[in-house]
């Protein structure tokens, strides 16, 4: 005799679906980042996040998959990312605050810290948005961690420190007392 089983309800059957962005932010990649490796928009990534839609079908098991088996899925992402950064040019906007640099000559790896500091200083929101995709809020908050205070002029260090909730920071090595700015 050959059991039968109840086949469940369409949409039963991933009834489980992890939080979309604590998956994302697990990931530490941004909502520009994620979307493109799921091959989405950032307004359906968001609609998801906000819980006013629900992802279906082949979006639905990959996010499914992610969940459950991170390693694996950060074998094939991670790759993909460093290709984008290795490719990755600084926006034209920007350019003017390296002049002592030759800009062809600046790595996206190598001169991240520079980089970073920089377009958190000088950049326009378009050119902020390209910083986070290209080096993801992971890798901002390590640099202001431990050299936003010493490389960011004050006002902009505690602007990005209060944006991002960061909340301990390396301190200056050079403390100054409260209300004075140099010695006269």
């Amino acid at each position: 005799m050959v059991a039968r089983t109840k086949a469940a309800p369409v949409g039963e059957e991933f009834s489980s679906l992890p939080d979309v962005k604590h998956l994302r932010v697990g990931y530490g990649l941004s909502q520009a980042q994620f979307s493109a490796l799921l091959g989405i928009s950032v307004a359906t990534l968001q609609n998801w996040e906000q819980g006013r839609r629900l992802p279906k079908g082949a979006a639905r098991v990959l996010l499914l998959i992610a969940a459950s088996y991170p390693e694996m899925v950060w074998e094939v992402v991670k790759p993909m990312l460093e290709a984008r950064r290795a490719t990755a040019r600084i926006p034209a906007g920007l350019i003017a605050h390296f002049q002592e640099y030759d800009p062809e000559a600046l790595s996206i790896a190598k001169d991240a810290n520079l980089i970073i500091q920089r377009t958190l200083e000088f950049g326009t929101w378009e050119e902020l948005r390209w910083l986070f995709e290209v080096y993801g809020a992971k890798k901002i908050k390590a640099f202001l961690r431990y050299y936003g205070e010493k490389w960011l002029r004050p006002v902009d260090f505690t602007y990005w420190r209060k944006l991002l909730r960061l909340r301990s920071w390396r301190r200056s090595g050079f403390p100054t007392p409260k209300g004075q700015l140099w010695e006269h």
